[in-house]
């Protein structure tokens, strides 16, 4: 299982492949992505110093020659344009990484001759003859005549970038040359992959110390004391708000005068989900249009209605808020002046807290974060869509958040205080329990654990490392095991109490098993050792060259 798992995740990567993984590891660590070096296609003022590469100053026209280096052999190994913006950014934030390899790379005296580089572009499938399949010329002609020159690169340019990558590259097949797997470290590689571990897991759970907690009244206000920061009363608000229903018999024949034949068929078309139908056991089945016509032009004339208010809501809210921007004082009177110009109705709302989803038993949490962020000089909210209306609100008045009085949040505090001492007490019983089992022998031990009722001691599925037990704490359970004997318990804090593992066997694969999968497991361990020592390299790497700023 573990082979089949390593081979999935790197079987595929060929050499060029590797060579741009790499490039993307190094950016992440050497971290030269700061906005600045997007324009890469003309030149910076100056050559200000940006960086350090093994002691040598890097200067911002350094970077954006490297960048033009790398847009072209970007260009060429992604088959994208040399206007592509993504790629443009990408060459740009490697450029500083590129010649912190470079410089690495000449360190070990790597280098690239001319043939290598015209052998690498003779091979690129862009410079093929479809019919010969080999270099054509004059492909390569029309390339730089329609690519390179118009923007402003040159073939010697192209030459360098081309020999830049190679560099890199070798660069990356030196590191992956020292390698070595040996036969003893792969067989500990594949029998620790492949143990077989059996454990009974039981959970010491907070839920279940509640009842055991007792609480004295100081207590409680001590705790509150401590942590009052948590506990605020949230901003209220009251506000005026307009109802637009959605129903009303002249938005009805409005919205019918657009409804046609052809608009129902095409809004069953969009919305099949809306006409299925369900039974227990089967299939969803999509109900027939000849069936459903009736139900598609009514749910189209809904949605029509709504959208017919909504535009018409938005238009309202921005006379408003125009005519309520404009006034420096007064703003509520102005804003009921224009509102009544209009006959429209509306209601003065009771108060409501800024984090609540409903007003006065109407759900409309958009309303209320529109409420909680309105511009002061004009607190007038934009258009919002309720079930059966849409609605424009005005904030009338506003309490601030503040802190709470211990009388007001008496209960939330008792709660929290009682989770946090129930907490403790399973987390205290856990311990006690292991180290009583500990002192036992292991006959006593295994006798205990399947005596014992609560918290009670339940099997799970064997597993492997490389294959850990399924479930939120699966990889906890396989972590916990590994350095446990058998017969051995372990203890590990969860968010809820703790966790309690008792190693009931492990079972190592046999011999057969390793000299049968020898080779692919080979491959796949040198696989993950050379992603090592790609990383190792890496943060050497790093280590050596500094971003300015940094």
């Amino acid at each position: 299982m573990v082979i089949r798992t390593m081979n999935r995740i790197f079987a595929r990567h060929g050499r060029i492949f590797f060579t741009l993984i790499t490039i993307v590891i190094i950016v992440t660590f050497v971290g030269f992505l700061s906005p600045g070096f997007g324009s890469i296609l003309t030149p910076f003022s100056d050559g200000n110093v940006v960086g350090v590469a093994f002691g040598k100053n890097i200067s911002d026209n350094q970077v954006r020659e490297q960048a033009r280096q790398n847009l072209l052999a970007y260009s060429l190994l992604y088959g994208a344009g040399l206007n592509n913006s993504q790629l443009t950014e990408f060459a740009a934030q490697n450029a500083f990484p590129a010649i912190c390899r470079l410089t690495a790379a000449a360190r070990r005296s790597i280098t690239v001759s001319d043939k290598e580089v015209f052998n690498f572009i003779a091979k690129q499938p862009l410079f093929q003859n479809p019919d010969t399949g080999k270099f054509d010329l004059s492909r390569y002609r029309l390339y730089v005549e329609d690519t390179l020159n118009p923007n402003g690169f040159s073939e010697v340019e192209f030459d360098e970038s081309i020999r830049s990558f190679l560099i890199q590259q070798k660069l990356d097949e030196e590191i992956v040359s020292s390698v070595l797997v040996t036969e003893g470290e792969l067989k500990q590689f594949f029998f620790q992959f492949n143990e077989m571990f059996s454990v009974r897991v039981a959970h010491f759970n907070a839920k279940d110390y509640l009842d055991k907690v007792s609480l004295q009244d100081q207590e409680v206000k001590s705790y509150f004391e401590l942590n009052n920061e948590h506990y605020l009363i949230p901003a209220k608000m009251r506000a005026l708000l307009f109802p637009f229903n959605y129903d009303t018999p002249e938005i009805v024949e409005q919205a019918k005068t657009a409804i046609t034949d052809d608009a129902v068929r095409n809004y069953y078309e969009k919305h099949k989900n809306e006409f299925k139908e369900f039974k227990p056991g089967q299939e969803p089945k999509l109900i027939p249009f000849e069936q459903a016509e009736k139900q598609a032009r009514a749910n189209l004339l809904k949605q029509r209605c709504r959208d017919i208010v909504y535009r018409k809501v938005q238009i309202i809210a921005q006379d408003a808020y125009d005519a309520v921007a404009e006034i420096p004082e007064d703003k509520l009177s102005t804003f009921k002046k224009v509102m009544a110009k209009k006959n429209l109705n509306s209601f003065e709302t009771s108060w409501f807290n800024e984090n609540d989803k409903v007003i006065d038993d109407i759900e409309l949490p958009e309303m209320i974060n529109q409420l909680a962020a309105v511009d002061p000089n004009a607190p007038l909210s934009n258009a919002v869509s309720g079930s059966k209306a849409a609605y424009l609100g005005y904030l009338i008045a506003r309490k601030p958040t503040r802190p709470a009085n211990f009388e007001e949040v008496s209960l939330k505090v008792i709660k929290a205080l009682k989770k946090e001492k129930a907490l403790t007490l399973a987390r205290d019983n856990a311990r006690e329990f292991i180290a009583k089992l500990n002192r036992q022998s292991s006959t006593d031990r295994i006798a205990a654990i399947n005596s014992i009722k609560s918290p009670k001691f339940t099997p799970i599925d064997p597993f492997i490392r490389a294959n850990p037990p399924y479930g939120d704490q699966g990889r906890q359970i396989a972590a916990l095991v590994e350095t446990a004997s058998e017969g051995e318990v372990k203890l590990e804090t969860t968010t809820d109490g703790a966790m309690v593992v008792f190693v009931e066997n492990r079972e190592l694969p046999p011999e057969q098993d390793f000299a049968k999968n020898k080779e692919q497991l080979a491959a796949a361990y040198r696989q993950q050792k050379t992603g090592a020592a790609r990383v190792a390299f890496t943060v050497w790497l790093n280590s050596k060259c500094k971003k300015m700023g940094d």
